[in-house]
């Protein structure tokens, strides 16, 4: 019972003082997410390219909502975010996109990583002469994780917007 009770105050004084592996700003959590980095960008862009709010939420901590890690917090800022990485301009003019994301590179050690993006998009024209083109854009952002569960707390945007990196590969 004594060490139950040491235990205890021990727990509680680390968190509130802040433990070692975490900031000051760090959640702590026993969640895991993913065994690495790489792998909870990986789950989580399978998650984008679905539409999956399961597979999204399962990359990030319980009760967050997805928009705040776009947003630094904010909602409203989080819909700017998501609004900008799922959106094309052919979607606004009524034709079909069908976009799938895939990690091309991740840099940096820690809980910080920047990494880019791939956008592979399939765009089909709805017009009289009904054609496909493939496009691809690029894309780098800032992921910080959950140094022991590798979920994801924060995606920051560090381009302004998607570079297309090639013309149109074809059309059918």
């Amino acid at each position: 019972m004594r060490n139950a009770k040491a235990f205890a105050t021990v727990s509680v004084a680390l968190v509130l003082n802040g433990c070692v592996f975490f900031s000051s700003r760090m959640p702590v959590t026993g969640k895991i997410c993913s065994d690495s980095p790489q792998n909870a960008i990986m789950t989580f862009l399978k998650g984008i390219s679905e539409y999956s709010l399961v597979i999204l939420k399962m990359m990030v901590l319980d009760g967050v909502n997805i928009l705040t890690v776009f947003g630094d917090g904010s909602i409203e800022q989080g819909r700017k975010v998501v609004q900008s990485i799922v959106d094309h301009p052919e979607i606004r003019r009524g034709n079909e996109v069908d976009s799938v994301y895939s990690l091309v590179a991740m840099t940096g050690e820690g809980s910080e990583r920047e990494i880019l993006i791939e956008r592979r998009a399939q765009v089909m024209f709805m017009n009289e002469n009904m054609r496909v083109e493939d496009e691809v854009y690029r894309r780098s952002f800032r992921v910080i994780f959950h140094p022991l569960g590798h979920c994801i707390l924060a995606v920051r945007p560090i381009d302004a917007g998607w570079i297309r990196m090639v013309a149109p590969a074809s059309t059918r």
